[in-house]
């Protein structure tokens, strides 16, 4: 993507870029640039919304930021309200797996894995759901990695 490219979408990519490079000011940067945009220019996709949303919740996690964690919970859970309108109805051949992480995952960082449900235990926090293909569960491991969780058990649930 050309470093001038405008919009919001490529915004939300040079915050994913920064945060991935831990500068965490310059991430925050693009993300309120990309909010204004999006804020101002109408009626955003609500998957536009979720991803501003999830970029905020990990560039708070990065910063330690209570409040940013909240207003991105917040605005995760109102973007995954309008998702389900255009999420596909489950498939018969969707597998379904488990991912076991170490420590209890609160609200705002389960808000990171919208596609999964999940239930904290004593010393855990399981996350499951369905999986389409092998790509999308390696995406969910590297979500767990960005975010700094410890990762204890992945499994295929049985059918």
């Amino acid at each position: 993507m050309p470093a001038d490219t405008p919009g919001p979408a490529a915004d939300l990519v040079r915050t994913a870029r920064q945060l991935t490079r831990h500068d965490v000011d310059r991430g925050l940067e693009h993300l309120r640039r990309a909010q204004e945009v999006l804020h101002d220019g109408g009626h955003p996709s609500a998957a536009l919304r979720l991803n501003c949303a999830l970029l905020r919740v990990l560039a708070a996690r990065m910063s330690g930021s209570a409040d940013l964690a909240d207003a991105g919970a917040t605005d995760v859970d109102e973007a995954e309200r309008a998702i389900p309108a255009e999420r596909p109805e489950p498939h018969p051949e969707l597998r379904q797996y488990e991912i076991r992480v170490d420590g209890r995952m609160y609200r705002t960082m389960t808000a990171a894995f919208p596609e999964l449900d999940s239930f904290a235990m004593v010393e855990q926090t399981v996350l499951f759901g369905q999986v389409i293909d092998e790509a999308q569960l390696y995406g969910l491991l590297t979500r767990c990695q960005s975010l700094g969780l410890h990762v204890v058990e992945m499994r295929r649930l049985p059918e």
